[in-house]
């Protein structure tokens, strides 16, 4: 089960040219996206135009020194 532990920082895409950075708890996380979109979403992939900051940016680290 992919749940959140602690807070996160998502980055939100609104309208598709704009975009927002909000620190979520991790209960708003677990609550707000379902159990597909946050797998993938702590996997560091966008889901419905938003993507989890920190898993992002580890999943590029990954691929760059892969």
């Amino acid at each position: 089960m992919s749940k959140a532990r602690f807070d996160r920082f998502v980055l939100v895409w609104e309208r598709g040219h704009t975009c927002s950075v909000g620190r979520w708890t991790a209960e708003d996380f677990n609550t707000e996206f379902s159990e597909e979109e946050r797998e993938q979403l702590l996997k560091g992939y966008e889901v419905n135009g938003c993507v989890d900051l920190e898993a992002f940016y580890r999943r590029k680290t990954e691929e760059e020194y892969a």
